[in-house]
C-alpha cells in the first residue's frame, strides 16, 4: 500500500513527527526561511496532507493547485 504524501511546512519536534513518519511519505521543508509562495505551490501540488504553521496562506489558489489534499 502507498503510504500518503505529507508535507510540513516548518521543522517540528522530532517526537511529534515520529507517528507520522510510520504512517505517511513525509516531506519537511528544512530551511530556516519562511517557504515562498511559488515553492508551496509547486511542492504541496501532489501532497495529500499539509500540516501548515501560521505562515502558510490557506486560500483558493493553494486548494486548486493541490487537488489531492484531503
Amino acid at each position: 500500500m502507498t503510504k500518503p504524501k505529507v508535507y510540513v511546512s516548518r521543522i517540528l519536534a522530532a517526537e511529534g513527527l515520529r507517528e507520522l513518519r510510520e504512517l505517511c511519505d513525509l516531506h519537511i521543508w528544512q530551511e530556516s526561511g519562511l517557504m515562498p509562495r511559488e515553492v508551496q505551490l509547486t511542492l504541496f501540488a501532489d501532497c495529500t496532507g499539509l500540516l501548515a504553521t501560521t505562515d502558510i496562506k490557506i486560500d483558493r489558489e493553494l486548494l486548486e493547485a493541490c487537488p489531492a489534499l484531503k
